[in-house]
């Protein structure tokens, strides 16, 4: 996917970027590609593969529905899903949390170039204190793991939005005591594809009803050890 054809798609979206957002997607993947090698951000350095893979997929979030409220990003690394949504969407209330403090600071960096008001923070997920309308992650865990990780981050009635590959309902049944027992609720499934390679892709919306308690999330290496 060249970058007319990004835009082609976009627009079959309903999304249509202005000037402005055209030249920070294109310096995003300048600094990108140039910043990769020091911080390790992305396999992919192509720019259609990044296009298509990492901006039109972020956007994904943005296809059927409007994100309100505060956002956070879980895993960002290179800023997926997080800095494509905010040039799309500049009044959103983002923050950018990654464990590695050198992919925060590629994060911090890239937002202060961009001119974009953008929250980051290097911390641990499941360490992390602070509670979001939307937490959103994008390849940072298989979901069972990912949904405690994220479990004290999400409000009440707030929402986990969980970006997943073809093979999420695998990973559903998988979660299912996890679900249950962290507060969840599965409202949404959303599947689409990539326009180019037609790889499946699934959105999976979990709303949190009810509080867990004090128990939860346990510390990482427990959680991996002995995933719900």
């Amino acid at each position: 996917m060249d970058k007319n054809e990004f835009l082609k798609e976009l627009e079959k979206r309903n999304i249509v970027l202005s000037e402005k957002q055209k030249n920070q997607f294109n310096y995003y993947y300048f600094f990108l590609v140039t910043e990769n090698k020091k911080y390790n951000l992305t396999a992919l350095t192509l720019e259609s593969e990044v296009y298509e893979k990492h901006f039109y997929d972020s956007l994904s979030l943005l296809f059927e529905d409007d994100l309100k409220g505060s956002i956070i990003d879980i895993g960002s690394g290179g800023g997926f899903p997080g800095m494509p949504l905010k040039i799309v969407k500049e009044d959103l209330d983002l923050s950018v949390l990654d464990a590695t403090n050198k992919k925060v600071e590629f994060v911090r960096q890239l937002s202060s170039k961009l001119d974009l008001d953008v929250k980051t923070v290097c911390a641990r997920a499941e360490e992390y204190d602070g509670q979001y309308d939307n937490v959103i992650a994008r390849g940072v865990a298989p979901l069972n793991i990912l949904l405690e990780l994220c479990c004290n981050l999400v409000k009440q009635d707030g929402y986990l939005i969980a970006m997943k590959g073809a093979k999420y309902q695998e990973e559903l049944e998988s979660a299912e005591n996890a679900i249950k027992i962290l507060g969840y609720k599965l409202v949404k499934v959303y599947e689409y594809q990539l326009p180019s390679e037609k790889d499946k892709r699934c959105n999976l919306y979990f709303q949190k009803v009810k509080n867990q308690g004090l128990k939860y999330p346990r510390n990482y290496s427990k959680i991996k050890k002995q995933p719900l």
